[in-house]
């Protein structure tokens, strides 16, 4: 059963070059895990009262399955990833102001700078512009806590250390996770490389080999 997952993850459609597996992969993996913890949010968001996340959720539940599906589908990693980065700056931002700084989601937003470079743009302004405004809107969310005394809604009190840990972790697993993905594909792609040469070289070989002849 585990084998027959692994296999259903590793396809991908037949329209994706070899140079941009590695965003594929990496993209499919952010929309899959993504998906789920933000499904474990909404019920938990619902669960303690905070309604305006708890819809937010919802919303983003969708984003990440449309953009897993788009993937599966027409295997477009760029714009998978230019949705997901807009959807988790919004989606932090909000939850900042909604119940706090001290729960630890602002940190998503570093992933961003990550997640966002690995597409293929026409112009490097594009994944450039969304690091930096990741990074403007993690300070807006600081200088923002600082300033509001109370956030909105308290009803995770009780929660506080154990959704910062979650959060912090889940960031940092979520990198590393990114880079593992990242430079399994990019070995495997070596490997497909240096057979494919080794083989164009056997190939030149016999061709000379049949000159002489």
């Amino acid at each position: 059963m585990l084998k027959k997952f692994v296999d259903w993850l590793r396809w991908h459609p037949e329209s994706i070059r070899e140079e941009h597996r590695r965003a594929y992969y990496v993209t499919l993996f952010a929309a899959l895990i993504g998906g789920g913890f933000h499904v474990y949010m909404l019920f938990m968001f619902a669960a303690n009262g905070v309604t305006p996340m708890a819809l937010l959720n919802i919303l983003s539940v969708a984003i990440f399955l449309g953009c897993f599906l788009m993937l599966r589908i027409i295997g477009n990693s760029t714009l998978a990833m230019m949705i997901l980065s807009l959807e988790l700056v919004l989606h932090q931002a909000a939850a900042v102001y909604y119940v706090g700084w001290e729960y630890g989601y602002q940190y998503y937003l570093f992933n961003i700078a990550v997640l966002i470079f690995l597409g293929h743009y026409r112009t490097f302004l594009i994944p450039f512009a969304y690091a930096v405004v990741s990074f403007v809107v993690f300070g807006w969310l600081f200088y923002f806590s600082q300033e509001i005394t109370a956030p909105f809604f308290q009803n995770l009190a009780h929660m506080k250390d154990r959704l910062y840990w979650i959060n912090l972790s889940s960031s940092v697993m979520g990198l590393a996770g990114t880079a593992f993905l990242y430079a399994r594909t990019a070995v495997r792609m070596q490997q497909m490389l240096t057979e494919q040469n080794q083989l164009l070289k056997e190939t030149q070989l016999q061709l000379v080999k049949s000159e002489k002849m």
